[in-house]
């Protein structure tokens, strides 16, 4: 009876909901910040998200860059991500402040047949999920650890092998168009370009075909 005699009823009830919720939310803030003290990370700089993700089944790779400077890192993220996902994610593992995020969505090459068969049919054509990048822009420098200078320890040379077999058989089955240039394609290059330079002139064969060698039979 009381929202149909009180017209301040309503207003009344949104502001009854509205600080409920902002109850909800400052006490969800705070026990993220309990969380983060105590596992060594302090508060963010920036708003965090409060969507809470357990057992997450992605996969997040770090590229190197060098033509960057240091202070940018790259990474290949899922196609769902955005850049605060990227964010509070780099803050919440690694304690790192992403200053600044870009993202770029890299269409893939159309290809024949999918990845995964064994035997690429010809002509059926098929085009690879596209690959998003996301590059950041940190407020401390990332410095890279040198490159090993001997590869023995993860057997690099057995890898090496066995790649270029794997390439070469997989080029093997491909069409003619996709397939290595012909032994002789270097030489006929070079004869080609002294004809054209004029270097060496052309004369056509008297007998293309053997037919004087089959007449005098």
């Amino acid at each position: 009876m009381r929202e149909k005699l009180d017209p301040n009823y309503q207003a009344e009830q949104e502001a009854l909901r509205a600080a409920r919720e902002q109850a909800k939310a400052d006490a969800d803030a705070e026990r993220l910040r309990a969380k983060l003290e105590s596992i060594g990370i302090p508060e963010a700089p920036f708003f965090m998200g409060q969507k809470e993700v357990y057992l997450p089944n992605i996969r997040i790779a770090l590229l190197k860059t060098p033509q960057h400077p240091p202070s940018f890192a790259k990474f290949l993220v899922p196609l769902t991500w955005n850049k605060l996902d990227l964010r509070d994610y780099l803050w919440n593992v690694y304690g790192v402040h992403a200053v600044r995020v870009r993202v770029y969505v890299q269409l893939q090459r159309v290809r024949m047949d999918k990845p995964r068969e064994k035997y690429p049919a010809a002509r059926r054509w098929f085009r690879p999920q596209s690959k998003k990048f996301m590059t950041i822009e940190m407020d401390e420098p990332f410095y890279w650890p040198p490159d090993p200078e001997d590869f023995v320890e993860w057997d690099k040379d057995t890898f090496d092998a066995a790649n270029k077999t794997k390439i070469k058989e997989r080029d093997s089955r491909m069409p003619i168009g996709a397939m290595e240039k012909p032994a002789g394609a270097a030489d006929l290059r070079a004869l080609a370009k002294k004809f054209v330079t004029g270097s060496e002139k052309w004369t056509p064969p008297t007998d293309p075909f053997g037919l004087d060698r089959h007449l005098k039979k």
